[in-house]
């Protein structure tokens, strides 16, 4: 079955092929695989495979890349998923460096209610012709305490 459908891509046609920038809608693996496969058809060297990896990566990337590339190395297809698994872990570390605490600060909650006002946190000077427990008016020492946000059995603000 294999054979019924094998196309034969001639070494021009395959250099043309590998020439080609990246398409945007495939991942990196995706992309690894198509060139895999771009390789093994055309009956190219695997080393073709790294070098257009490297040369198709984010310029952010690609001098990192050079220096983490094994010359040495001879399966090429591990080495350039390798290559890519790496890049992939140093993009997301800078969008975690990104928003490096905002994770901490999400965490803190509001403690404060919302009063029966519509305010959160209003104090007594926000009711000043209100009496306070004793019957008088609200002193100045008690202007600026916090309200309970809640009437005693009185009706007046605790």
């Amino acid at each position: 079955m294999y054979k019924i459908f094998k196309v034969t891509v001639t070494h021009e046609q395959a250099s043309a092929l590998f020439m080609e920038q990246k398409d945007p809608s495939r991942t990196w693996p995706q992309y690894v695989l198509y060139v895999a496969h771009l390789a093994r058809v055309s009956e190219s060297s695997e080393h073709r495979i790294i070098d257009n990896i490297i040369k198709h990566a984010a310029p952010k990337n690609k001098h990192m890349m050079l220096i983490r590339l094994d010359p040495n190395r001879f399966d090429y297809v591990a080495h350039a998923q390798e290559l890519i698994a790496w890049g992939q872990e140093l993009e997301d570390d800078r969008k975690k460096a990104k928003y490096l605490g905002r994770d901490v600060i999400a965490a803190v909650g509001e403690l404060r209610k919302i009063e029966p006002r519509g305010a959160t946190g209003h104090t007594k000077r926000d009711h000043p012709n209100q009496l306070t427990h004793e019957g008088g008016r609200v002193s100045s020492t008690t202007k600026n305490t916090v309200c309970p946000g809640r009437r005693n059995q009185y009706g007046l603000w605790g």
